[in-house]
Formats: C-alpha cells, sequence, structure tokens
C-alpha cells in the first residue's frame, strides 16, 4: 500500500517507538431495540444558537438541539446533543448537501461537548468554511458529553451511529436539508468518521453517504497497552491513556480501573477526564508508573480490548481518505499504516496521503491538508470517480 506524501518542513528526526502489530477483533454492535432503532435522528428538544461566534452567525441558521440516537453496546435508546447550522439563503436543487463533524477529544465527561461552547471549542472557523462552501453542517457532541449520561470514550460503532443520527436530526430541523453526506472527523473524531463509513450499510439507512475524512484518526492504538507496560509511552500518549482506559471500562468489562490506574492518576481520574484548564493540568501530570498494565497478563487483556475497538471492522462501499502525519507520537504511523492496508485487503476505496514531518496536534493546520480535504470533498458531491491509492 503506497500512501501519497507532502513535505511539509524539515525538522529533527524524532525516533518513533515501535510495537507488535495486533488486529481487530471483529465486534458487532448489541441488536437496537425496535424503538430505538425507529425512533433516530428524532428531536427531543431544540433551541436556536444565539450566543455564537459572528463568523458562524453570518453566514446560518442554528440550532443547539438534543436528538434520539443508540448506543452500540447495550442497543438502547440514547439522547445526544448536537449543534446544527444551515446556510442563510434558498437552498440548491435537491438541497443543502451535508457535513457531519465528528470532533476530536475534548475530554470525556458531562460537559465536555461542543454546542454549549459560542466557538464550539475552536471548530467556529472549520464550520464556517464549511457554511460558506455551500454546507449544511451537524456537529454531534457524542453520547454522554452533555450533561447525562456517562461517554463511551473511543466506543467507534456508538460514535459512528451518533454521527449518522446528526445528520437525520439536522433534516429532522430543516427539511431544505439533502441526504447526501460526508463524516468528518479529526483523532477521536477521525475513528468515528471512519466508523461511520464501516456502519453505512447496516446503520444508514435513508441517507447517502458519499464519503468520509479521517484526519490523524485513532483508529488503531491497540500497541498503547504494550508501551504502557514498557513505560515507553511518549508523553504525547501518556496524558490521554487514563481516559482511554476508564473509556473502556465504561462498556467493556474486562477492564477493571485498578489494574491499569494507580496514584494520582487514579485519584484525580475525574478531573483527567474533565476539560478545561483543570484537566489539561491534570493530564499534564499523569506520570508513566501510574498508568497501565503491571503484568503480561494484563497487558493481554488490555490489548484485547483495544483490538475490540480498532477499526476495520468490516468491510465498505463508502470511499474513505485517510490523512496523518509521518511523526504523529499519539497515534503512531504505523499503527494507521495497518489500519489503512487492512482496510485495502477488504477492497475499501482507501486515498492515503501522509504530511511529512508533522504531528497529531499540527496536523489540522498544515496547508496541504486543508486543499486536500476540500478538493476531496468537492469531488465526492460531485460524483467523480474516486482515486484509491491501495497497491
Amino acid at each position: 500500500m503506497a500512501a501519497l506524501t507532502f513535505t511539509v518542513s524539515c525538522t529533527p528526526e524524532v525516533k518513533l517507538p515501535t510495537t507488535q502489530d495486533f488486529p481487530p477483533i471483529l465486534t458487532e454492535p448489541a441488536p437496537a431495540l425496535p424503538l430505538a432503532l425507529e425512533q433516530r435522528g428524532e428531536i427531543v428538544s431544540q433551541s436556536e444558537l444565539t450566543n455564537l461566534d459572528h463568523r458562524i452567525s453570518a453566514f446560518s441558521h442554528a440550532w443547539r438541539a438534543t436528538y434520539q440516537s443508540v448506543s452500540a453496546f447495550t442497543g438502547e435508546q440514547t439522547h445526544v446533543s448536537g449543534a446544527f447550522f444551515v446556510p442563510n439563503g434558498p437552498a440548491p436543487d435537491g438541497g443543502w448537501p451535508v457535513i457531519a463533524i465528528a470532533h476530536g477529544t475534548t475530554g470525556t465527561a458531562n460537559g465536555c461537548g461542543l454546542s454549549s461552547q459560542p466557538d464550539l471549542r475552536n471548530h467556529g472557523a472549520t464550520i464556517t468554511d464549511f457554511l460558506k462552501s455551500g454546507h449544511a453542517v451537524a456537529v454531534t457532541d457524542y453520547q454522554g458529553l452533555d450533561d447525562e449520561g456517562k461517554h463511551p470514550f473511543l466506543e467507534p460503532r456508538t460514535a459512528a451511529f451518533n454521527v449518522v443520527d446528526s445528520v437525520r436530526a439536522l433534516r429532522a430541523l430543516d427539511p431544505s436539508v439533502s441526504p447526501r453526506w460526508i463524516a468528518y472527523g479529526l483523532s477521536q473524531g477521525g475513528q468515528a468518521s471512519w466508523a461511520s463509513a464501516e456502519e453505512d450499510k447496516q446503520y444508514g439507512d435513508g441517507l447517502v453517504l458519499l464519503g468520509a475524512v479521517a484526519l490523524a484518526p485513532a483508529a488503531n492504538i491497540t500497541g498503547l497497552a504494550e508501551l504502557a507496560l514498557r513505560h515507553e509511552l511518549t508523553k504525547e500518549q501518556l496524558p490521554i491513556v487514563p481516559m482511554v482506559i476508564a473509556g473502556l471500562a465504561t462498556y467493556d468489562p474486562t477492564v477493571v480501573l485498578s489494574d491499569y490506574l494507580r496514584g494520582e492518576a487514579m485519584e484525580k481520574l475525574e478531573t483527567i477526564n474533565g476539560c478545561g484548564p483543570d484537566a489539561d493540568k491534570a493530564r499534564a501530570a499523569v506520570r508513566a508508573e501510574d498508568v497501565g498494565p503491571t503484568t503480561q497478563a494484563g497487558s493481554d487483556t488490555l490489548t484485547r480490548a483495544l483490538q475490540r475497538i480498532e477499526l476495520p471492522q468490516r468491510p465498505s462501499d463508502v470511499p474513505l481518505l485517510v490523512i496523518n502525519g509521518s511523526k504523529d507520537l499519539t497515534v503512531m504511523p504505523a499503527w494507521t499504516d495497518a489500519a489503512v492496508k487492512r482496510s485495502c485487503d477488504l477492497d475499501v476505496q482507501v486515498e492515503h496521503v501522509v504530511i511529512d514531518d508533522v504531528g497529531h496536534n499540527d496536523l489540522f493546520g498544515a496547508p496541504p491538508v486543508y486543499r486536500t480535504t476540500t478538493d476531496w470533498i468537492a469531488d465526492r458531491f460531485s460524483d467523480k470517480p474516486t482515486t484509491p491509492n491501495c497497491s
């Protein structure tokens, strides 16, 4: 599998730790309860978004709404909040095409969603760009990031359901919105976007998913268990691993918090899982000796849990654009390469682009990323042929 490569700048060589390659363990969603399936995307409550960043409000009609979705690990109905935007003016023939934004990690506690913040936690410029180019936009908060429930961090099927149902909710709010849509996500959201493509055939009925953009996706982080056991987590990985473990424990009964968190990582877990300055400070103080398995058996258990959320889980007919940086020290490039190769082996139409000398957190600002994603999205809405680069 040959990825396209763009060079951005020259930086000192960074040594990337290596891990074994662990394939995904196929994990099917729990069967959805009939009523939950029937009411997907229905609006529970809605209000006008009036405290918005002026960059967004100038170009759109905006709502904050709570909508019905489904938990993939229980099959039960859930309430998920989100923000929804429709450009000003008359809709084009066929309705407004949709971009569903799956956001990156903000925290995993109640209140860490985007929709309650005026600039949607720094997503204002992205939303405005999509509105200016003639797209309606749905931004899910994900299950548990509003005011109720627990957030199943990095459980890809639930995240996918939340993203898909955000499009249904947007169409319920405004009938001028088209069923044609594209999923767009970064990091945690990259995993959710990728999973949306995989779940489309089973879950996306009534909608037309034309493609999925996955930027620095957390599609394969199984190697974290091995690195944690060896105390070789990078400084970028260490702060997020307590959230990963706490997330797994909400939906995987094999993961017991006390087996993997100790000291201040356990004592301050509630703060670590939050969002804002206190959470940032607590995550920055996490120590390697307080995180991860202490035995090979514990590492094996954690590895299997991570394999159950690893992508790909199934073939997909939806085109996929994957972009990551060659110096990503959060989701190792080799891990993304393996996920892409497995998708290629499943005959998924993958275009994989690697931005040279760029890491995880600075990928979004790299100029080639904006050009590549906007061109790719325009081509999907124009029904142009895809250009997969699986060898």
